[in-house]
């Protein structure tokens, strides 16, 4: 009788320890795949930008370049849902890649960006700082994070609403 209970409470605790590994490593794998997540953290364990304080007017856009006027001094940006975002910049607007600052100049359609600024009448947002995300990057992930998501999908509801509780 003490062999089954030492074997089951071994076993439990190693399951706890795999679920817990496999969350840890599916959180680390979203906010390191999440754009704006690695835009403002570099990817590299150093701080690009400082983290703006966002007001309560403030807003943020995440998406690819889809083209740049010079002369306006604006850029088109198109989210992941294809959703078109005009983005002016002013005299004190940083832009910034991994190598340190840049111009506008620089950045050409089919680049990703995250901008943050405040919108304008129309609607345009007014952008206090502008990220450049480095291309051909991959994502950093957890080995056996996947595996470990995958396992979690199977098992039953009341086992999630369980670990919920715990966590």
């Amino acid at each position: 009788m003490r062999i089954r209970q030492v074997i089951a409470i071994a076993g439990g605790v190693l399951i706890a320890g795999v679920l817990l590994l496999g969350i840890v490593g599916l959180g680390i794998h979203v906010v390191w795949t999440w754009p704006a997540g690695r835009a403002v953290h570099g990817g590299d364990g150093v701080w690009k930008l400082p983290p703006p304080f966002l007001e309560t007017d403030q807003h943020g856009v995440v998406g690819r370049v889809e083209s740049v006027n010079l002369e306006a001094k604006s850029m088109t940006v198109v989210n992941e849902r294809g959703k078109r975002r005009l983005v002016l910049l002013r005299a004190d607007t940083v832009l910034e890649r991994p190598q340190g600052r840049v111009t506008l100049s620089t950045i050409t359609a089919g680049e990703h960006v995250v901008a943050i600024g405040t919108p304008d009448e129309q609607g345009h947002l007014v952008a206090r700082a502008i990220r450049v995300l480095p291309r051909n990057e991959p994502a950093p992930s957890l080995p056996g994070a996947d595996i470990l998501y995958r396992i979690l999908r199977l098992l039953p509801p009341w086992f999630h609403r369980l670990l919920w509780r715990i966590v």
